[in-house]
């Protein structure tokens, strides 16, 4: 025995009792064995308390003991009693009705869970009966198999008989004429020849009763219709039914799964599923039934057919569904996983589309698997199903017509229908007949840009040529460009042009020719210093040289005087009242070229260097022409940026070829009266140069766009909504990757990484120098003067009267970092930077090697200007103070003349124009915020034709506002990466970030 006894003829049995109040239980008891090995009178009730007094304890003995508590008396009274009410008043007060309904099914459930477990104890079970009989030593027999009723009707044509068979272990359990003992109604426990028999879940003991003194219940035929309808269908759905005179039919087909599109009691899209098994026979998985049957009477025939359910191959179903991305909402609705409850009917709408698109991304693998899709519960009815779509592009003279059918299944709808739905984000589109066709998600994003930038004609949209590369991206049409395919390198160079081309430029060259072929605007934004201008004349002279360029065959020329070195005062810019009616004899595309004024004799060298051919007129000073018909007698007419913004009312008049915009960076402001001037010049052919097409802001690309292909980027607004703030304020890398296949390519940008092996070496150092203990007192308290007022003043100043305030102390702090006597005339002691600048430009020298010292301060320059006239060092000096006239003699001074071998220069006023190609040094005095400003002045001497090694020296002062200034170079430049240029990282800075900036 498991349970071992403390007493040697004491045994732990449980017994089948009948109580006075809730009938038979089971019960423990510890019982004498007389001498004789048989059951005496001698027992005692076990409980949980007293069971270790009599038995060792086992896990077994526990089990049992626990089950059992849970109907002792007074768990009963607490279960079903009143609030601390006494167990006698219990007894007198339930009546049989309450236990009859409420107490017994409750003991019945756990007699059900004992009978189960106690022939796994090895604990044996025996008959007692009444509390005062002797226990029946004999043990009760649990048959384990449970007894699988068989229903049997036989009809003839006087009656309907009806009996029950009971099989377990494939034996007959006989009833009739037996003792029958019922231990639990539902599910049915009988105790039958000490044998205790249970039933299946579903069986109700009531079903025996009736067999218990007869063989057969007998049916006259004059109720059996209704005994038919009622009982025998109910039976035959959940019992074996074995019929003599009617017919069963039995159907096991595969379930069908309906997938339907509905709305829940929460007006939630839900995906309802449901399985048909037979003609309008369906289950939905929620239900509990395994079947259904359906009564069919004629002939005086009754005819049964059960529709079984497939529980397996439902499940099968329902598993496809959850690794389609589907989760169980309940049994029979499913939604998105991920799906969240919807909050407002924005929610709703949205988690409709979703489903309705999830529905049309697995159509195929649904109706495959054997899916049946439908829909029901919403007064729209939706297609179901991806649309297809076609767009055929035919290229015109300067534009494309787009033609294109969009198919929603059998419905054929012209793409232009859906233009204002793609525009607008509406996704729901009506068919003609009356369904809803949804637009893919991914149309929007895909077709919005063209359609944006479309024309509407007929049937047909229209797209300017210069958006090719959306068609490109769509591949409607075949790639019109790649740089970097040798199969592109087709033009050969004008024969005027005296001067080889670099490969790389060649290549720049075949790009120019390419927008030139096809009239489409582009931006040459080569490093400074890789030859922009030669590749520029380039082009020029190949459209003169072209069938369709600048003469007509056998036109005559009138002649012109050598205007390539032209003067304020030259008599043909006097001639204002030349007869215009012979202008049809002289040049009919004269192209112009606007510049800053201080490039305008580097233009006219290299013009007279390399396109000599060109016949070139200036158009600037107080002299110039207000005659534009003059303009056709040249080839080329340069002139400034301020000249054009004075002159634009009859330079608009006139219908250049090429117009260049040379530092075209000039018209990045969409606002200014230059930008707006430019914009109304007419030409056949724009191009614009710039080392730093973007210095602030997107918005700078804009500008120039707009005036190389007007409405390629849409308007401002548009543009800044859709790229600006995505892209430099969310870091949106798709809105970046967007913008740069647009832009990409109508721009060519080649760094001195491009052509590293056509340059002489470069070399970039950081030369970090200490302050002096003076100069350093000094900092710290101005900086703390600095960061007082800014503190005192940050919450009661506008926005924009802080930022000036921060940036000026700031600016104040820099110049304290490259010596404290450029802000304080008094101050009479020395500079840690300034005596490191002095001691290297003092080697530099002896080694007879020229430098070039850049400063954005005008005040820092002029601190070294004194030394070297004190010291008697001829230098160079170059501001935005000198003359244009003056500015040329003092560049080829520095060029030219061995003995000056020092060149001071501003930022401003040198920054850009500049081929200083005798220094082979460079000193960046104090770093700029913009990293490509300090790039420009380092190519005034790392350039083509420089023929010697290039040494870079920026010098930083240490625990200063210079050091924070370099690590804001590195966190600010991504525009830089994506976007062809440097921003100027001050432009993005909030006010909290600029406060940090003066903090250690």
């Amino acid at each position: 025995m498991l349970q071992h006894s403390k007493s040697s003829n004491t045994k732990f049995v449980l017994t089948i009792i009948n109580h006075p109040h809730w009938g038979h239980i089971i019960e423990p008891c510890a019982v004498k064995i007389t001498k004789k090995q048989q059951f005496s009178y001698d027992t005692t009730k076990i409980t949980k308390k007293n069971a270790g007094d009599l038995f060792e304890e086992t896990e077994q003995i526990h089990q049992i003991l626990n089950l059992i508590e849970k109907y002792s008396d007074e768990n009963l009274v607490k279960k079903f009693g009143r609030r601390k009410e006494r167990i006698i008043d219990f007894y007198k007060r339930i009546e049989s009705d309450f236990v009859k309904k409420h107490i017994r099914p409750y003991i019945e459930k756990i007699l059900s869970e004992i009978i189960e477990v106690v022939p796994k104890q090895n604990i044996n079970l025996h008959y007692q009966g009444s509390p005062e009989s002797l226990i029946n030593d004999q043990p009760v027999s649990i048959i384990e198999t449970p007894v699988e009723p068989i229903f049997n009707f036989e009809k003839d044509e006087k009656e309907t008989r009806y009996f029950l068979t009971l099989k377990t272990n494939s034996q007959d359990v006989p009833l009739n004429n037996q003792n029958v003992l019922i231990l639990a109604n539902y599910p049915c426990i009988i105790l039958l020849n000490n044998k205790i028999y249970r039933f299946k879940e579903n069986f109700d003991s009531k079903k025996l009763t009736p067999f218990f003194d007869k063989d057969y219940i007998v049916i006259p035929s004059k109720h059996e219709k209704k005994y038919y309808e009622t009982f025998i269908k109910n039976t035959i759905k959940k019992y074996k039914v074995k019929a003599s005179g009617f017919h069963i039919a039995e159907i096991n087909n595969y379930p069908i799964p309906y997938l339907c599109f509905e709305a829940d009691w929460e007006n939630r899209a839900v995906l309802g599923v449901t399985f048909k098994y037979d003609e309008n026979v369906f289950f939905p998985p929620g239900e509990n039934s395994l079947c259904k049957v359906e009564l069919t009477y004629k002939d005086n025939n009754y005819c049964f057919k059960k529709v079984n359910r497939n529980l397996e191959k439902e499940s099968e179903f329902s598993e496809i569904l959850l690794n389609y991305g589907l989760k169980k909402l309940n049994p029979s609705n499913y939604i998105l996983a991920g799906s969240k409850k919807p909050e407002n009917e924005e929610d709703i709408t949205l988690q409709r589309y979703n489903l309705l698109d999830w529905m049309s991304e697995y159509k195929d693998q649904l109706l495959s698997k054997g899916f049946k899709l439908n829909q029901n519960h919403f007064k729209e009815k939706y297609f179901i199903g991806k649309p297809e779509v076609s767009i055929k592009a035919n290229e015109k003279s300067d534009w494309f017509d787009l033609k294109g059918y969009v198919f929603f299944g059998e419905h054929k709808i012209p793409f232009i229908s859906l233009k204002n739905h793609i525009l607008e984000g509406k996704k729901e589109y009506v068919l003609p007949d009356g369904t809803i066709g949804l637009i893919p998600d991914e149309w929007f994003e895909k077709y919005k840009d063209i359609v944006s930038f479309t024309t509407n004609t007929g049937e047909n949209l229209n797209l300017k040529k210069h958006h090719f590369p959306l068609l490109e991206n769509l591949d409607l049409i075949k790639k019109q460009i790649n740089i970097k395919d040798a199969s592109f390198k087709k033009e050969e160079l004008p024969k005027s042009l005296t001067a080889n081309l670099r490969p790389y430029q060649y290549i720049g060259f075949q790009w120019l020719c390419f927008l030139q072929n096809n009239k489409l605007g582009g931006c040459l934004a080569d490093d400074m210093g890789l030859g922009k201008t030669i590749q520029a004349l380039a082009a020029i002279l190949k459209l003169k040289e072209s069938n369709n360029g600048l003469y007509t065959p056998n036109q005559k020329c009138l002649p012109t005087p050598d205007s390539s070195q032209p003067s304020d005062n030259d008599p043909m810019q006097l001639d204002l009242f030349a007869d215009s009616s012979n202008e049809k004899n002289y040049r009919k595309h004269t192209s112009i070229i606007i510049m800053p004024l201080s490039l305008i004799h580097n233009w006219m060298n290299e013009i007279k260097k390399f396109a000599p051919r060109l016949k070139l007129f200036k158009h600037t000073g107080i002299n110039r022409p207000q005659n534009v018909n003059y303009f056709s007698r040249y080839d080329l007419i340069l002139t400034t940026y301020g000249t054009v913004r004075s002159d634009i009312s009859i330079l608009k008049e006139f219908h250049f070829s090429y117009i260049i915009l040379d530092e075209s960076q000039a018209i990045k402001n969409a606002e200014s009266k230059i930008f707006r001037a430019v914009k109304q010049l007419k030409g056949e052919y724009r191009l614009v140069l710039t080392g730093t097409p973007i210095e602030n802001s997107l918005t700078d690309l804009w500008s120039q766009f707009s005036f190389l292909n007007p409405g390629m980027l849409g308007n401002l607004n548009t543009f800044k909504k859709e790229f600006v703030t995505p892209i430099e304020k969310q870091n949106n890398e798709l809105k970046s990757h967007k913008l740069q296949n647009l832009i990409e390519p109508f721009i060519l940008r080649r760094d001195k990484k491009h052509v590293a092996k056509e340059l002489p070496d470069l070399t970039e150092k950081v030369h970090y120098c200490e302050m002096t203990e003076e100069q350093e007192s000094f900092y710290e308290r101005k900086k703390s003067e600095v960061r007082n007022l800014i503190l005192e003043n940050y919450r009661t100043f506008s926005y924009n009267k802080t930022k000036f305030l921060l940036l000026s102390s700031l600016t104040k702090l820099r110049l304290i970092a490259n010596h404290p006597v450029i802000v304080e005339n008094n101050y009479n002691s020395d500079s840690g930077k300034y005596r490191e600048i002095l001691d290297n430009i003092h080697k530099v020298l002896s080694k007879d090697h020229k430098v070039l010292l850049f400063s954005q301060f005008v005040k820092h320059l002029n601190l070294f200007a004194s030394y070297f006239e004190k010291e008697n060092i001829p230098y160079a000096m170059l501001t935005g103070k000198v003359s244009e006239k003056d500015r040329k003699s003092i560049i080829d001074r520095f060029q030219n003349d061995p003995d000056t071998r020092v060149f001071l220069i501003s930022l401003r006023a040198g920054g850009i124009g500049l081929n200083l190609t005798g220094a082979d040094y460079v000193f960046m005095l104090d770093p700029w915020w913009n990293p490509a400003v300090e790039a420009q002045a380092i190519n005034r001497a790392h350039r083509i034709g420089q023929n010697k090694k290039v040494f870079v020296y920026k010098f930083i002062t240490r625990a200063t506002v210079e050091e924070k200034i370099m690590a804001l170079q590195k966190q600010k430049t991504e525009l830089t990466d994506m976007f062809i240029n440097q921003n100027n990282p001050l432009k993005s800075l909030n006010i909290n970030e600029l406060v940090s900036l003066l903090h250690d």
